[in-house]
């Protein structure tokens, strides 16, 4: 028993003291480890996040070049910025999410763009049409025509085709078929 052998009860103190001081030492290493191991797992998502936003922000840009047509880009340019801004904070992280929602900008940003084309060859072809009908009328007006009822009646069909333009009554191209008529009458 130790009670009985005091020099081995001192040497086991001595062991149980030397153990404990290790232990120590243990947790010290091991807390070492364990928060080195932490830091490597923080950085590695990190990166991962890093090199998913990487992807993402290059696939966005292989999307954004296969847009051809500038007046689509224009439509479309506020919500790919948005777009890409939800990639750089971190909000978009999934490809096909992305390829989805930038599909769906240029398909809007298209029929825009189609939309917008039409309307200013419409507002062309009218104002072409309506400078016709100026010409033509300029062009009555400076002809010396004898028949007073006759320039009354041109003048009246010009005034109802220039009323049926600014009301959009009667076609463009109707319009100009009928100028061009006119045109044909004064040679």
């Amino acid at each position: 028993t130790l009670g009985s052998n005091p020099e081995r009860a001192r040497d086991i103190s001595f062991e149980v003291g030397a153990y404990i001081r290790s232990m120590h030492s243990l947790v010290s290493v091991a807390k070492i480890e364990y928060d080195r191991a932490e830091r490597l797992r923080v950085e590695n998502r990190r990166l991962e996040r890093e090199n998913r936003s990487n992807r993402l922000m290059q696939r966005y840009f292989e999307l954004v070049g296969q847009i051809k047509n500038p007046v689509t880009v224009n439509f479309s340019l506020r919500e790919l910025q948005q777009l890409r801004t939800e990639i750089e904070n971190g909000s978009l992280q999934d490809e096909s999410q992305l390829e989805q929602r930038a599909k769906t900008i240029v398909r809007a940003a298209d029929e825009k763009a189609a939309e917008w084309k039409s309307k200013v060859f419409a507002e062309s072809k009218q104002n072409t049409v309506a400078q016709a009908i100026n010409e033509a009328e300029e062009r009555f007006k400076s002809e010396h025509v004898e028949d007073k009822e006759k320039m009354a009646e041109f003048l009246k069909r010009i005034a109802d085709l220039r009323s049926g333009l600014e009301t959009g009554k009667v076609s463009a191209d109707s319009i100009e078929k009928q100028v061009v008529d006119i045109e044909k009458v004064l040679d």
